[in-house]
């Protein structure tokens, strides 16, 4: 399969190869992925800049996909081959506040998902709405959790109330939406 990969950080050392089409171990699914969308949170992992560690090389980067399960691993349950899901960003929060521990298994820590497939832990991934394309779902994961989590979760806020936003980016445009 072909995987975009880095042996060394920066933009420039971005290269497609052909590597090992990955098989679901014990509580993975395998996802081929559809569409990709790229974050700033990328840009600093490919350049080598990022503050809160890098993640080991060879390192496929590319934080945020979405696609279809086409293999389930051993003990799989709640998923069915041929599921369109999403990638999550953070893998251990599957449910309610933020905490800090699920931060043990975020974008640096894990492989990326520029490749044609990935293989994810079956809570590592969520079921994409069926009336959004594949291009529109890979843009939800970070910017929109993240601009959910600032406005509902940290923020309380309520219907009726008003919110100043100030920005461009995707999650810029999500808080718009929630908002």
């Amino acid at each position: 399969m072909k995987a975009v990969q880095l042996d060394q950080f920066g933009i420039k050392n971005l290269k497609v190869k052909e590597i090992a089409k990955p098989s679901p171990k014990r509580g993975e699914v395998l996802v081929r992925i559809k569409a990709v969308s790229l974050n700033y949170l990328d840009v600093l992992l490919t350049s080598g800049n990022f503050y809160k560690g890098l993640p080991n090389l060879p390192y496929i980067p590319v934080s945020d996909g979405a696609g279809v399960i086409e293999a389930l691993g051993e003990e799989v349950s709640g998923w069915k081959v041929g599921d369109r899901v999403a990638v999550q960003y953070v893998q251990n929060w599957t449910r309610g506040d933020f905490q800090k521990e699920y931060n043990i298994r975020v974008a640096w820590q894990t492989q990326g998902v520029l490749a044609e497939y990935v293989c994810l832990p079956q809570y590592g991934i969520v079921k994409a709405p069926d009336n959004l394309s594949f291009e529109e779902i890979s843009t939800l994961p970070i910017a929109a959790v993240t601009a959910w989590h600032a406005l509902i979760n940290q923020a309380n806020l309520h219907v009726g109330q008003t919110v100043l936003t100030q920005g461009t980016g995707g999650g810029f445009h999500f808080c718009i939406a929630i908002g």
